[in-house]
């Protein structure tokens, strides 16, 4: 990314605080944390972050809140600068210029406490974890471009996580919009929750292992705990959004269309599988609800939506500048044919979708066969992939109980289904596995 358009980014996207880098001394890496209504276990995760290679770890911890948070949020939020203090010592503030922020000495380099909790300073009502995140990332940014940042990747995470030692040192893959680490969840002491956490990544690895199945290009895990983003990549696509929940979600769609997203190997990130209404969804809401409804009513999409998506990316590559309407769905029902289905309900939710429509904008403006399925393949992202497994979802291909799911499932080959430690496992063995 050339300066000009860097400094773009930060002079008109990027948050308020990002200012604050310019009191800030040089870095090898950065981490960002959020921290909704935080407590011990936040000081056990810094305590835990590792050292890294290229100097320097700065952690960015952003404390949020916002007005319609309950009050035990608040309460933990305001309680985390004495943590802090016990931890690490008083700190120092930043500046006395700018919005309140302290730096405490890490062991492995500095952290940054940027106040997003105070009543003056709190988030506004739909915006959460994404604008935490964003906050810290435009910081990291800005010291980047200023020639005070080493790694050109910054990593994010959650305060329930465990980091393994060479965590900063994997991140070298400079062709990568950004890096995905593996992960595994900790189950919890309750023997529901437990059971939760382990149904809930089975559907995560499922899920993944479906869209790897169907040859799609968004065939990765969106665990915002897990990211790291390139520097320059995040800023071409502007950054994390402002959002209460799936922000991960949505700036992996977008940095996807702009370079690979690279899955690394190695030791996973040790996530706590903790029940949690923080955001709507996600990790602590999925696992709350299985909790509550139980194993015996946990159900997973139907293997044949994968089929579905693998016909119709199938077809998709053989459109050219001069395919129509009909020949397209010529190709759509041959391909459904050769996985055995019937065609009728994949026209009709790819007509929902409104794929005719976007077939003949991107042949009116491609000037090649290349540059169209290039456009196609940016039009039918990761957004417009979970809304088609919807739509199916809903036209009659219905969830179905999970051990079902996964025993006809033609890219889940699990064995027993009565070890769900040993499924995980087992899945997540499938996704190593050469593609």
């Amino acid at each position: 990314m050339s300066d000009k358009a860097a400094r773009k980014y930060l002079d008109r996207h990027a948050e308020r605080e990002p200012r604050l880098a310019d009191a800030l001394g040089s870095f090898g890496h950065a981490l960002v944390v959020p921290a909704y209504g935080e407590g011990d276990e936040l000081v056990a995760m810094l305590r835990g972050v590792p050292r890294g290679a290229r100097g320097e770890v700065l952690v960015v911890l952003v404390v949020n809140g916002k007005p319609s948070a309950p009050a035990w949020v608040h309460e933990r939020n305001h309680a985390v600068v004495a943590r802090l203090a016990d931890a690490f010592g008083r700190g120092e503030p930043v500046s006395f210029d700018e919005p309140f922020a302290r730096m405490f000495e890490l062991g492995v380099g500095r952290l940054l406490l940027l106040d997003r909790f105070t009543e003056a300073r709190r988030f506004p009502d739909g915006q959460g974890v994404g604008l935490a995140r964003k906050i810290g990332v435009d910081l990291c940014a800005r010291l980047h471009a200023a020639g005070r940042l080493a790694s050109a990747f910054v990593q994010t995470t959650d305060a329930d996580v465990e980091l393994p030692a060479d965590y900063f040192d994997r991140a070298t893959d400079r062709s990568a919009a950004a890096l995905l680490y593996p992960f595994s969840h900790r189950p919890e002491d309750d023997e529901s929750l437990a059971r939760a956490v382990l149904l809930y990544e089975i559907s995560l690895r499922y899920y993944v292992l479906g869209l790897r199945f169907a040859a799609s290009p968004y065939a990765y895990h969106t665990i915002g705990s897990t990211i790291a983003a390139e520097v320059g990549a995040y800023m071409k696509v502007r950054g994390f959004p402002r959002r209460d929940a799936a922000e991960d979600f949505y700036l992996l769609s977008k940095l996807a269309k702009v370079g690979p997203i690279v899955s690394l190997p190695g030791e996973p990130i040790s996530i706590r599988g903790r029940a949690s209404s923080r955001v709507p969804f996600g990790t602590g809401a999925a696992v709350t609800r299985i909790a509550a409804e139980g194993a015996h009513h946990f159900a997973m999409y139907e293997p044949a939506i994968f089929r579905y998506l693998r016909a119709w990316l199938s077809a998709l590559g053989e459109l050219d500048l001069a395919t129509t309407e009909r020949e397209l769905e010529v190709a759509i029902d041959r391909r459904c044919r050769d996985e055995k289905l019937a065609a009728g309900p994949l026209v009709a939710a790819l007509r929902s979708l409104g794929v005719h429509g976007a077939v003949l904008s991107a042949q009116a403006s491609a000037t090649s066969v290349q540059a169209l399925r290039r456009r196609l393949a940016v039009w039918f992202d990761a957004f417009r992939t979970l809304k088609l497994v919807h739509v199916l979802e809903r036209g009659g291909l219905s969830r179905v109980d999970f051990r079902d799911a996964l025993r006809r499932a033609p890219f889940a080959a699990v064995g027993p289904l009565n070890d769900l430690p040993a499924i995980v496992a087992r899945l997540a063995e499938l996704e190593r596995a050469p593609q």
